[in-house]
């Protein structure tokens, strides 16, 4: 079998898809390469096409190229014969993609010319012992077997419902003004990939009905600015204080998902809002998420350790049955291993002293 371990080849930038794919392939080669007739090898369309690359599949678009964008945009309607033909005979000798975060519109196309494929995410619940990857195939037979790994999710009700304690009797309890009944509004970076649309990032400036029909709803709309934005959000702000009960909060995420005087929770697309809905918050997308973790439209299951070990490949791969048991390499491993933490550093009590001690350090030796 012929399987090809790729980023989003067509609509992320190659240094992106480099930088991903190194730590990709180093976590997959082996465990995926289960038996000597499976071929594993890293794919980026340069590799292939040499001089052609991504540029020929936009320039079949009538779609301008500039390789120095991180994401370049397509939508499924401009595909055409031509362009599905060109990225199907790249592909003649793949038997299976195992993909990182493909954007719909690359999934589609692999739809289309009928290769197989297995996507894998970065899952958006966070706060658990570890992170996780939310996984699907285009084929069912795997998803099936995919789905037989998954990770609980009462396990996500159940540490909601631990944060919710240790807001007020944990190691670093909120100092909690929020006004009760309130509304929290989740900001994002200016260049998530979950933001992208029409060739353009989206923000709360492009949903100015919605959000100001929510002001009207809640005594107080809580923005929270995304903890990496310092600067380029200026517009953003300046819009906020058009709103005599709209507040910019800097307060830590899970503790505001945790405090009870929150109870509508709404992003453009945040994966923060996966995760209000475990802790029992009204919530809401103003733009599509990248993929559903609750309700009859799942599509993409939480699996945890289970990747990093051949039980689990040879299981999806082959229909093999193999023992589930003993597939958790202990808490913070993929955290650790990724530098992954985002809001997680507030709320363990080990990594917020880690914090502590290293931002002690940097003063001293300023």
């Amino acid at each position: 079998m012929n399987i090809f371990l790729t980023a989003d080849f067509l609509m992320t930038n190659e240094p992106e898809q480099r930088s991903n794919l190194k730590w990709f392939q180093d976590i997959l080669q082996r465990p995926v390469s289960i038996k000597e007739s499976n071929s594993v090898s890293t794919f980026v369309l340069s590799d292939i096409c040499k001089d052609r690359s991504r540029s020929e599949f936009f320039s079949l678009l009538n779609i301008s190229f500039d390789e120095k964008d991180t994401q370049l945009f397509f939508s499924n309607e401009d595909l055409n014969v031509a362009s599905l033909e060109y990225v199907s005979k790249i592909l003649r000798n793949c038997d299976l993609i195992i993909g990182y975060e493909l954007s719909e519109q690359t999934r589609y196309i692999l739809n289309k010319i009928n290769i197989k494929f297995i996507d894998i995410w970065l899952h958006p619940i966070r706060y658990l012992n570890d992170v996780m990857f939310g996984i699907y195939s285009n084929s069912d037979s795997i998803n099936q077997r995919i789905k037989s790994y998954s990770v609980d999710e009462e396990l996500f009700y159940i540490n909601a419902e631990m944060l919710k304690v240790q807001n007020y009797r944990g190691f670093r309890r909120f100092k909690n003004n929020l006004i009760p009944g309130s509304a929290l509004f989740v900001g994002q970076t200016l260049t998530d990939k979950a933001i992208f649309s029409n060739g353009k990032m989206l923000s709360v400036l492009d949903f100015k009905n919605e959000f100001k029909n929510i002001t009207k709803k809640y005594e107080r709309v809580y923005y929270s600015r995304h903890p990496f934005l310092k600067e380029g959000d200026e517009e953003i702000i300046s819009y906020l204080k058009r709103f005599p009960n709209v507040e910019v909060i800097s307060s830590p995420t899970y503790n505001l998902l945790a405090a009870k005087e929150i109870e509508y929770v709404f992003t453009v697309s945040s994966s923060v809002v996966h995760e209000a809905h475990y802790f029992g918050k009204e919530s809401e997308f103003l733009f599509k998420p990248i993929f559903n973790t609750f309700g009859e439209s799942k599509k993409y299951y939480p699996i945890m350790h289970a990747i990093f070990f051949e039980n689990f490949w040879n299981s999806v791969l082959n229909d093999v049955e193999t023992d589930k048991k003993d597939m958790y390499l202990g808490d913070n491993k993929i955290r650790d291993t990724l530098s992954f933490y985002w809001g997680y550093r507030k709320i363990d009590k080990l990594e917020s002293l880690k914090e502590t001690v290293s931002f002690i350090f940097k003063k001293i030796n300023k």
